[in-house]
């Protein structure tokens, strides 16, 4: 009795340490996603940018972070508006990579990427081990940063999120009229990258000239050998444009349209207010669907339903069965729903579809069957055994039908006779059908 009570309470420390080495073990690493998308602004409504936005490890575990995106990211510990604090920093990695970095003291760690500042995420550290992070400080946050000597043109802070292209506020200034041969100078007062690119977002860059990215606090020159009017943008941001006209070769491009005002039932889609979509989509009533079974269990079905939206047009719905679907003997009722793009949803429809059973299907040449058991050529066993592998076998199809055990086994003269006359082409298959359906009701053939 010792030792069952012992062993008992081994299993149970064995079941406990087990346990907490798994727990410690799942906060060793972490791992974020990046995902698709990210580099345009509206992630960061729900906290999407970083996949999960919070993850947790005790001290000394690793969170790695994915680039699943097409563009470019930084994971730079500090946030947007005070900038990095410098106790981590990826620095620009491309999609498709990834990025490591050790904990080695407990604390909270907000994170951003420098490139699209409203992409955050926070990392915390549980434990000992390690003295903790000192609590950072930024200096005073101050809406343009004194650019240096020389420059000419800014990128102003907080232009890395959509708006400052309302007021024409991205670069200060937005045009900016030079002699030719004069060398232009911009500054990166925002706290994240930007480019200096010239051409559009529309039709790209041009080839002129180009900063490739540059960083927050540092410069970039160019100089302008020929006259002419140059559009410029941002190739991390493109909502952020400016214009340089070089000598008397140029003008100044007319303002553009303002941005319309929207009303209640609207949405701004480019620079045009657009018809908010709130009617739902309508499902087109299919009809009932009848169709022979192909065995005594059932038949495949195929079926079509639509959907009509008044924006999206035609829509597929989903059912909760899937056309071509196997779907047993009887009826069985399938229920469809819509959505279109804007979230509406559809009234479901539903229809039925009804598997008919089959009905007595047996071959011409079974009667040769028939004519041996007619002749006495066969014992009476002999001829049920033989319908019998028959009907496993699918050569002969027999609709289900209840059984009342009589108690024999015998078979009936009639049925016999039935048979006879059937071989001879004297009955249908229809009447001898009635012979072998007596023989499953009375379980002598069980199907």
């Amino acid at each position: 009795m010792i030792q069952y009570a012992f062993l008992i309470f081994f299993v149970i420390l064995l079941t406990i340490f087990g346990s907490s080495e798994q727990v410690f073990a799942d906060h060793m690493t972490a791992s974020v996603s990046t995902p698709q998308g990210t580099s345009v602004p509206g992630c960061e409504e729900t906290n999407e940018c970083f996949v999960p936005y919070e993850v947790t490890v005790d001290v000394g575990g690793v969170v790695t972070w994915s680039n699943d995106d097409s563009a470019a990211h930084t994971v730079t510990s500090g946030t947007g508006g005070d900038g990095p604090n410098g106790i981590f920093d990826s620095s620009m990695f491309m999609g498709g990579t990834t990025f490591s970095h050790t904990f080695e003291a407990p604390g909270t760690f907000p994170y951003f990427c420098m490139l699209h500042p409203w992409m955050v995420g926070i990392v915390s550290v549980t434990g000992t081990g390690g003295e903790k992070e000192p609590e950072y400080n930024p200096p005073p946050p101050t809406p343009t940063p004194t650019p240096p000597p020389g420059v000419d043109v800014i990128a102003l802070q907080g232009t890395s999120v959509p708006g400052c292209e309302e007021t024409k506020s991205c670069f200060d200034p937005y045009t900016i009229r030079v002699v030719q041969y004069s060398t232009l100078t911009w500054y990166n007062a925002d706290s994240a990258a930007h480019t200096v690119t010239s051409g559009s977002a529309g039709d790209g860059p041009s080839g002129t000239f180009d900063s490739s990215m540059f960083m927050a606090g540092t410069t970039y020159s160019h100089t302008f050998d020929r006259e002419g009017t140059f559009p410029y943008f941002c190739m991390l941001h493109p909502w952020m444009e400016g214009y340089v006209v070089v000598g008397s070769g140029g003008s100044i491009p007319p303002d553009p349209d303002p941005v319309p005002q929207c009303g209640p039932n609207e949405i701004l889609v480019g620079y045009r207010c657009v018809p908010l979509d709130v009617t739902p989509p309508k499902i087109l009533q299919p009809k009932d669907i009848e169709v022979d079974a192909e065995n005594p269990d059932g038949a495949r079905v195929s079926f079509d339903v639509l959907a009509i939206d008044d924006t999206d047009e035609i829509i597929q719905p989903s059912c909760n069965a899937r056309s071509g679907s196997f779907f047993s003997v009887g009826d069985t009722r399938v229920t469809c729903s819509a959505r279109d793009s804007a979230g509406n949803y559809a009234t479901p429809i539903s229809f039925t579809i009804t598997v008919i059973p089959p009905g007595f299907s047996i071959p011409s040449w079974v009667k040769n069957v028939a004519e041996f058991w007619c002749a006495d050529k066969i014992y009476d066993g002999a001829f049920v055994e033989g319908i019998q592998y028959l009907i496993d076998n699918g050569i002969i199809v027999v609709p289900s039908t209840s059984v009342s055990y009589s108690g024999s086994q015998e078979v009936p003269q009639w049925v016999k006779n039935n048979a006879c006359w059937w071989s001879a082409g004297l009955i249908t298959d229809e009447d001898f059908s009635f012979g072998i359906e007596y023989l499953v009701k009375e379980g002598i053939i069980i199907v």
